[in-house]
């Protein structure tokens, strides 16, 4: 049963769910591109088609993560050791789905002005005006539906069950090593 609890602590810290790199200062981007930045992305990512672009873009991504974690081999042999934890597992893995959409719903109005200014940041004008030009196309607009959709694509599926499985042959390991350095500290670094 640990070794259920740890797999999913550490599947639930996997980047894909959360990325904890320390923030740098960056530069104010120029109003002109900022501008340029602010029309791309009313293109790519068009108001109307946000929800539709968080809904399919965070159940392809729980999907995948909890189909490796639940099929993994030590998961399974868990579950058949213990076939009641199955069903708290599932409930726990539909509540980790809920949350990753409600918080990309809660950090999207965050999220578009971020990417307006690295765009900003990145791109001329005319770069970002190059590239408005295209999603405004109709093979643009498909393009920016499918980008947001290849999480769901079968083959990334697979991907992510297999790189998944990869991880939790790892996770007694790291748990084992994670456990036995806390375990040094000794109770005079609990103290402090």
């Amino acid at each position: 049963m640990r070794l259920m609890i740890t797999a999913l602590l550490l599947a639930a810290a996997n980047p894909v769910f959360a990325q904890s790199a320390p923030v740098a200062t960056v530069a104010e981007p120029d109003a002109a591109r900022l501008a340029a930045a602010t029309r791309l992305i009313e293109v790519i990512m068009p108001l109307a088609l946000r929800d539709q672009m968080i809904e399919q873009t965070a159940s392809a991504m729980v999907a995948n993560v909890g189909n490796a974690v639940m099929g993994s081999p030590q998961m399974v042999a868990a579950f058949e050791k213990e076939p009641r934890a199955r069903p708290i597992f599932e409930r726990y893995m539909t509540k980790v789905a809920d949350d990753t959409r409600t918080m990309m719903r809660d950090m999207m109005p965050d999220m578009i002005i971020v990417m307006k200014r690295y765009y900003a940041r990145q791109l001329t004008v005319p770069q970002l005006n190059e590239v408005h030009d295209f999603y405004a196309t109709p093979t643009g607009q498909k393009f920016a539906l499918a980008a947001a959709g290849v999480m769901s694509d079968a083959e990334y599926g697979r991907l992510m069950q297999t790189t998944m499985a990869k991880m939790m042959e790892r996770t007694p390991e790291q748990a084992k090593a994670l456990n036995d350095e806390l375990k040094a500290l000794g109770p005079a670094a609990a103290s402090k």
